[in-house]
């Protein structure tokens, strides 16, 4: 835990916040109903500490920085195909 919240609900609030950061949850527990709320709540990815090797680190990063390139890049057209319209 991160203090009072948890990981999901720091990512619930990044989200609310308009944060458009990525976000990889590490966690101690390999539970796949929290990986899947994760997702679900905006996370990027989701790597259990235990399990943590550093390709698979690397792996969740480039991801998670081309997904979020590839977001902004889509925000970024239909903002300026409102524009031209």
């Amino acid at each position: 835990r991160l203090g009072a919240i948890s990981g999901l609900d720091l990512v619930t609030e990044l989200q609310a916040r308009g944060d458009r950061t990525p976000i990889i949850l590490l966690t101690g527990f390999g539970d796949q109903d929290v990986d899947a709320e994760a997702m679900r709540r905006g996370a990027s990815d989701y790597l259990v500490k235990g399990d943590l090797r550093p390709l698979a680190l690397q792996r969740a990063i480039a991801y998670a920085m081309g997904r979020a390139r590839l977001a902004e890049a889509l925000v970024d057209g239909e903002l300026l195909a409102r524009y031209a319209s």
